[in-house]
């Protein structure tokens, strides 16, 4: 091989091995920016009605009856909630579900990613307009 060769190689190997790292720290960059959203699902299983919230973690308490009043009226009437994206933040994400005639919380996650609101077997739609939900991250 021509020393030319062999040096032209050499310069595009380390050019190429030095240009990698600062392109994956500006990708990773403009990712971190984006805010992480836990997307749910509310269902009423007898009217057949449900619409999806983004919920931003950390972001506060809100109620039903806020992030889904507009898709069902007043007063909100469902059976369950899901998680749709129950890996957003890496699995990290943690929902408290408070229904405020109750004591105790129901939790949806990665791993617990559906709620029966109902609480029979059956689908019984519920009034779930006062019941709030916070995430964490």
């Amino acid at each position: 091989m021509k020393a030319s060769t062999i040096l032209a190689t050499i310069t595009t190997l380390a050019a190429t091995t030095l240009a990698a790292p600062s392109a994956a720290t500006t990708l990773r960059r403009s990712t971190d920016s984006a805010p992480v959203v836990f997307k749910v699902q509310l269902t009423n299983d007898v009217s057949g009605k449900n619409a999806n919230a983004d919920i931003i973690p950390n972001s506060g308490i809100q109620t039903f009856g806020q992030l889904f009043g507009a898709t069902f009226g007043n007063p909100v009437l469902a059976t369950s909630l899901q998680a749709v994206t129950p890996g957003a933040g890496g699995n990290n994400v943690r929902c408290v579900v408070r229904n405020p005639a109750v004591y105790g919380d129901i939790y949806l996650n990665a791993w617990n990613t559906f709620v029966d609101l109902d609480g029979t077997p059956k689908a019984v739609p519920v009034d779930v307009t006062q019941f709030t939900i916070a995430c964490t991250l």
